[in-house]
């Protein structure tokens, strides 16, 4: 038997007495599919059996998506940052984690390179949000955010 970390839909499949694309149908809870509830019921205790958990990499690849929403924070802040700003991050890694997904920090020195720093995340798609902390009067980062990947501004001018 292999370890929780190791165990694919295909050893679920071969365990439930099922195909692969059963076993992707059921816990992709795509109902398009003709599964009866027993065989459904079946794969899903058999992959709870064998602690079978879901890559992430594997889904976001299939669905085109990281599951990071990126924090753009300055590396060494002028004035420090404010108690605002660590309980927004406590609540926002609580949120992330309730769904499966994480934080990616998005440290920069200057506006300058925080501005490189969010060109690269959109023209890469290394995240799939932005958390964006004290904003500016016609703040540059908006327009280059806009349209491109969703975003929240925490603060105020």
């Amino acid at each position: 038997m292999k370890s929780k970390a190791t165990v694919t839909i295909r050893d679920v499949a071969k365990a439930a007495g099922v195909s692969v694309a059963t076993v992707s149908s059921v816990l992709n809870e795509c109902h398009h599919t003709r599964v009866s509830a027993k065989t459904r019921r079946r794969v899903l205790q058999v992959a709870k059996e064998l602690g079978y958990r879901p890559r992430r990499v594997a889904q976001g690849l299939r669905k085109g998506m990281t599951y990071l929403i990126g924090l753009a924070i300055p590396l060494q802040p002028d004035p420090p940052l404010s108690p605002f700003f660590y309980d927004t991050v406590a609540g926002a890694l609580k949120a992330t984690k309730e769904k499966g997904w994480m934080l990616s920090i998005l440290g920069f020195k200057d506006r300058t390179e925080e501005l490189a720093l969010l060109q690269k995340a959109v023209s890469q798609r290394l995240v799939d949000g932005v958390l964006l902390f004290d904003p500016q009067e016609n703040d540059p980062r908006l327009p280059l955010l806009k349209g491109n990947l969703p975003f929240v501004v925490l603060g105020r001018t």
